[in-house]
């Protein structure tokens, strides 16, 4: 969501795919967006709730290169 509540993506996935790799998996098939993002905003905050667990999340990032720039 942007800061007015109005959401970027939505993504749905079958009832056995957890919050986790969903997660995951709509950013990756966002990809463009976040390569597009000007280069003057220094990063992209994500707000999580309790149902996600960061480890996970950071062992499945490195899968997906937009996380850090080129050069």
């Amino acid at each position: 969501m942007d800061t007015l509540g109005f959401p970027f993506f939505t993504h749905c996935t079958q009832a056995n795919v957890s919050d986790d790799p969903g997660l995951l998996e709509m950013l990756s098939h966002n990809l463009d967006y976040f390569r597009a993002k000007p280069v003057n905003i220094p990063k992209i905050t994500i707000l999580l709730d309790n149902g996600y667990h960061p480890e996970t999340l950071s062992l499945g990032r490195r899968d997906l290169s937009w996380w850090q720039r080129d050069g």
